[in-house]
């Protein structure tokens, strides 16, 4: 597991071939779903750190797909590109991450522009849930190596005990998609089981 060491402004950036871990995130350009910023992927990335050990999400740093590395740095032209990824990050992890994560963004020069480096803490003492636009049910993302995963219900008690959580990392090899819900639509759901809440399956 690489140690997360958060960059700022003076931060060497990877080399192309460089490989993404635990806690680095090569991100070509910033997710968008008709043109806007994607809200709840982009929280799902900051949450998906939050939760493990913390990272560093790169906008401008293009992964060579086929083979996992670094590509290629192109960084973002304009002042109003730079602001507009900034504040969409800001953006998810406030109102899209639930509790909100602690992040913060650094702007870095290169010849090509200037790159975003988006630094997301890990959360101590509970897991961070992340709401999908339009309902009121929340996933709980995970960052293994280099994959986001899912955390089921009965894994969330883990991200509670620092002493587990700095050591083990949830088996969510046979988690889907681990919801928390009011809605009957969502996998899962708060629901009741005598006078004590509890996460049960939702019904279809």
């Amino acid at each position: 597991m690489a140690a997360f060491i958060s960059y700022d402004e003076t931060t060497k950036l990877p080399e192309p071939g460089a490989l993404e871990t635990d806690t680095l995130d090569f991100k070509g350009k910033m997710d968008r779903r008709d043109e806007k910023p994607d809200y709840p992927e982009l929280a799902k990335d900051i949450a998906a750190f939050a939760n493990a050990h913390g990272g560093v999400i790169l906008v401008g740093a293009y992964e060579d797909k086929p083979n996992g590395r670094l590509g290629v740095i192109k960084g973002l032209a304009s002042d109003a590109d730079v602001k507009e990824v900034r504040d969409a990050y800001s953006k998810a992890a406030t109102e899209f991450c639930s509790p909100s994560p602690v992040t913060d963004s650094k702007v870095i020069p290169h010849s090509s522009g200037k790159v975003i480096a988006v630094n997301v803490w890990p959360f101590p003492g509970q897991a961070v849930g992340v709401r999908e636009e339009g309902y009121e049910r929340w996933a709980f993302p995970w960052r293994s190596h280099i994959e986001t995963k899912y955390l089921m219900p009965e894994q969330l008690p883990m991200l509670m005990i620092p002493e587990l959580r700095s050591t083990t990392a949830p088996d969510s090899s046979h988690a889907e998609h681990a919801c928390i819900s009011g809605s009957s639509f969502s996998r899962w759901q708060v629901g009741h089981r005598g006078s004590q809440m509890a996460i049960v399956r939702a019904s279809a």
